[in-house]
């Protein structure tokens, strides 16, 4: 009967403690993979490119616009300029304007892609731009005079004869290389170029503008003018076409550029560089982050470069946990300090063996991309070459308001918020043979810089979906913690019936029996705390007054 007693003991010391060890084991196998697993394909359900999906529908059309501010460099001082004195410039904006976005053409295509092209639609924000309106008055490089003259004189330096003599024809009442214009002309509505010339000298130089035509001059109807601004185009023409991953098969393949324009590489610089290849996505959708060490890489269609974006720091917004990125200050090298970047730079073309020209650091020469001579940095100069920094008078440089960042909630890939943040300036050169240009100050000129971003409002409409997300991330991770507590409980108990299988600890009326001391082989007694001086024996048999016994309550 006691040999079968002990059995039975053993049997719930061993039921208990395999129990508590099996819990714990699919406790953790599911906290480590199957609710995961779970998680992951609901966020991929969600957020993949497919006919109906929560992400198609956000993907396909902003609900909301995104916020587009520009920032122009007033010229102060023109005439100094035009002398060879130093710039001084003064910033002027925000003017911020409403980007209404969507995609078009789309397309499924085989192998999980999608194709499509992107619309953009910008209209002003009174409210948003405060005192600033487009009407606003400034002085700004004349970039059509600058950009014809330059391209003249790097391919026919025997035809500045006819920019010299044409300049004050196309632009009148022309006075140096600046133009006082408006800001909405500068920006959308068109600085005019007359070019309604039957003869004379401006009729060639508007004939070639009309031949190389840049998207920044559009053609005046029933007229033979042209108008320049800066992004007319983008109001009135679609992007190149992407082709994207689905992220059905591999959900941190989403958005991932498989081709653009039909090429899997980028056709305005050499082949197999750096440069042409294409990474990452074009920004209007991320995928989830694997790691922390993860890079993200931007392709962005007006430099023609794929820039990476490095992780600094885990925070929270809105109360969720997310990733803080910043653009990387790598992106911006001189192929002279970086080898990977001599990709970017400009090669002698009457002297092929000679080394090519490259710019200093902080500076793109993205004129192949452009169809004209502009070139991009940081706004302010934020990270750029002492050369580039100190050519005018009136830069700030603040690297919170100046330095592209993104928030990223890492298991979903959604921006809570973002700032792309970039500044176009244009190189001054003189120019001898052409008077505006003979004397005028020589250096890397800024013209404007844009803040593209996420409006709260537009965050506000996707937030609950994430949160009810981290919400069921939450519940998994409380249960699976509930259910390896249960396990260590029933380890616990387990651990005890083994003691008191072993008799360790001798349990009397569901207490265990403690401050017992040996008084002889044999013996113990203890203190009981409900009487004075009470002592209680025991039969400890096989024990010697010298041994030590531990006993513990449960």
């Amino acid at each position: 009967m006691k040999g079968l007693q002990e059995l039975r003991g053993l049997g719930r010391v061993v039921y208990t403690g395999s129990a508590g060890c099996i819990i714990i084991v699919l406790s953790i196998y599911f906290g480590i993979a199957g609710f995961p697993y779970l998680l992951q394909e609901q966020i991929k359900a969600r957020i993949a490119l497919n006919n109906g999906s929560e992400g198609m529908k956000a993907w396909e059309t902003l609900p909301l616009p995104l916020e587009f501010k520009v920032f122009i460099f007033n010229v102060t001082n023109p005439d100094e300029v035009s002398k060879g004195m130093k710039p001084v410039v003064q910033e002027l904006g925000p003017y911020v304007y409403d980007q209404y976005r969507r995609k078009v053409d789309i397309e499924f295509t085989e192998d999980d892609t999608i194709s499509y092209r992107i619309e953009k639609k910008f209209y002003f924000n009174k409210n948003k731009s405060g005192c600033h309106r487009e009407s606003d008055v400034i002085v700004v490089p004349n970039i059509p005079l600058i950009g014809t003259a330059y391209s003249i004189e790097e391919r026919f330096p025997m035809g500045l004869v006819f920019i010299n003599t044409s300049a004050p024809l196309l632009f009148p009442g022309l006075k140096n290389i600046f133009v006082t214009t408006s800001v909405g002309d500068l920006l959308f509505n068109g600085v005019r170029i007359k070019c309604d010339y039957l003869k004379g000298p401006a009729m060639p130089v508007c004939q070639g503008i009309k031949r190389n035509r840049p998207p920044s001059l559009k053609e005046i109807p029933l007229s033979r003018d042209f108008a320049f601004s800066y992004f007319s185009d983008a109001n009135t023409s679609l992007s190149g076409v992407f082709k994207v991953k689905r992220g059905n098969k591999n959900v941190y393949d989403l958005g991932r550029i498989i081709k653009y324009d039909n090429h899997t590489e980028l056709t305005m610089w050499d082949k197999n560089t750096t440069c042409s290849e294409l990474k990452g996505t074009d920004s209007t959708i991320l995928p989830p982050i694997p790691s922390k060490d993860e890079d993200i890489y931007i392709f962005l269609p007006e430099v023609c470069l794929s820039l990476k974006a490095v992780m600094k720091r885990e925070t929270s917004m809105y109360g969720i946990d997310v990733y803080q990125y910043f653009a990387s200050t790598h992106n911006f090298d001189s192929g002279n300090n970086n080898p990977s970047n001599l990709c970017r730079c400009k090669k002698q073309e009457d002297d092929p063996k000679a080394p090519p020209k490259c710019l200093h650091d902080g500076a793109i020469d993205a004129s192949k991309c452009q169809g004209a001579p502009v070139v991009f940095t940081y706004p302010h100069m934020l990270f750029a070459h002492p050369d580039y920094q100190n050519f005018v008078e009136g830069y700030q440089r603040d690297y919170d308001k100046h330095q592209t960042e993104v928030f990223i909630e890492p298991r979903t890939g959604v921006p809570l918020a973002a700032f792309k943040r970039i500044q176009m300036n244009i190189f001054l050169k003189r120019l001898n043979d052409v008077d505006v240009f003979a004397n005028i100050s020589e250096g890397l000129f800024p013209l404007l810089w844009l803040e593209e971003a996420l409006t709260e409002e537009l965050v506000q409409t996707y937030l609950p979906d994430i949160k009810e997300m981290m919400s069921t991330t939450h519940i998994i991770m409380s249960v699976t913690g509930l259910l390896i507590g249960i396990g260590l409980f029933c380890l616990l108990v387990a651990l005890i019936l083994y003691l008191k299988h072993r008799k360790i600890a001798c349990v009397k009326e569901n207490q265990v029996v403690s401050n017992i001391s040996l008084i002889g082989p044999g013996m113990a007694t203890r203190k009981d705390p409900d009487t004075v001086d009470k002592r209680i024996s025991y039969d400890l048999p096989n024990t010697v007054a010298s041994d030590r016994i531990t006993v513990q309550k449960f």
